[in-house]
């Protein structure tokens, strides 16, 4: 019996996987700078608590450290990838999140965005929609 074929199997296996794991990094990569150059647009469609607060936080940050914000979220997601690749997150990126986080631990904004909460969850979804459409007309 060949004792080295199950490690051989598992190697395979492991090389597999990352292999995936990195086209799907950079795949992802590659969607948000689209999600930025479209200004967000398909993240401003998502009725989310997370994703409003992080949309206000982003608009804090100067523009250079707006374009670079997804991806390093990215990156920091994905740490252990970055450690098997050889990457580290830098230090230019390490205080841009570090802003971005003040920027959306800052309780004006929590603040502002419990009372929109409150406003959504007022009004149901339909009713929200013949308001609007009413206001509109």
């Amino acid at each position: 019996m060949n004792i080295q074929a199950p490690i051989i199997k598992a190697m395979k296996h492991e090389i597999f996987f990352y292999e995936f794991e990195i086209k799907y990094y950079q795949w992802r990569l590659k969607e948000a700078q689209k999600e930025y150059e479209s200004g967000f647009e398909r993240l401003t469609q998502m009725n989310s608590y997370f994703v409003r607060e992080t949309l206000e936080a982003i608009k804090v940050l100067s523009p250079e450290e707006e374009s670079q914000i997804l991806p390093i979220l990215i990156r920091i997601s994905e740490r252990q990838l970055l450690e098997f690749i050889g990457d580290n997150i830098t230090d230019e990126e390490k205080a841009i999140l570090k802003r971005f986080d003040i920027a959306k631990n800052n309780n004006d904004l929590r603040k502002k965005l419990h009372e929109q909460e409150k406003i959504f969850k007022k009004y149901p979804k339909n009713k929200l929609k013949k308001i609007m459409i009413n206001a509109l007309s």
